[in-house]
């Protein structure tokens, strides 16, 4: 025993009474305090880029190059007037093209928009069962239609009802014509096994008949034979007596 622990005595223990640590003792380690997902921060948001910025940007491209060809023409020695004139020539091209640029592109949005909002409607209209064909916009607010839409339904309702009795009524007819074939089927069926029977007593019959008849045949014929030999033998010994007499 070391520092009270361990046994007293080694003695019946079938170890040397050494002492050591658990290597395989885990020990409790304290619990982190998680926080709610709700409690914690959200992700941070996805930048998008400003359309101002974007366009200032061209613009701005748009004022270089300007500035780069008017220190071209100064360094050729071009007039102020020619300058100006020239300059103000690109800037107006450069800004056409962007304006252009940007309108093209902003009704390219513009139909992709309507494009997913027409698939948006119809996945809606598919949830819904509503069929493209009979939509009418605002009809749900229309007392009126949506009574006759009403008397419709209960109409096609009975129709329904209607077409499925009919259904229920051939369906039974059905099953009792087939039930009566089947039972005209047994009978005729019972009918020819019994007739079968019958023909094939009478055939056993007629058989045996014709047995018994080929049996007494030749029994009787048996038995004359058997007296013809008994004659024939009488006779025989009556010619030995008279011979020896």
């Amino acid at each position: 025993m070391y520092n009270g622990i361990g046994l007293t005595t080694p003695r019946g223990s079938g170890t040397n009474g050494f002492v050591q640590r658990n290597l395989s003792h885990i020990p409790n380690r304290p619990k982190r305090d998680f926080k709610d997902y709700n409690e914690m921060a959200p992700p941070p948001p996805v930048k998008k880029v400003d359309k101002s910025i974007a366009v200032h940007d061209k613009k701005r491209e748009i004022e270089i190059k300007c500035i780069e060809l008017q220190d071209e023409l100064e360094e050729k020695g071009e007039k102020e007037d020619v300058i100006v004139e020239k300059v103000s020539k690109l800037r107006k091209k450069l800004t056409e093209e962007l304006e252009s640029k940007i309108n093209k592109k902003e009704e390219e949005n513009i139909k992709e928009l309507k494009s997913l909002k027409e698939i948006e409607n119809k996945k809606v209209m598919d949830a819904f069962g509503i069929k493209e064909d009979e939509f009418i916009e605002g009809a749900s607010l229309n007392k009126e239609y949506q009574e006759l839409k009403k008397q419709e339904r209960i109409i096609e309702r009975q129709k329904r009802e209607e077409e499925r009795e009919e259904r229920m009524k051939r369906e039974e007819k059905r099953r009792k014509r087939d039930k009566e074939e089947r039972e005209r089927h047994y009978e005729r069926r019972d009918r020819d096994r019994s007739r079968s029977r019958s023909r094939s007593r009478s055939r056993n019959r007629n058989r045996n008949r014709s047995r018994s008849r080929s049996r007494s045949r030749d029994r009787h014929y048996g038995e004359r034979e058997r007296d013809r030999s008994r004659e024939r033998h009488h006779d025989e010994k009556k010619r030995r007596h008279h011979h020896h007499r």
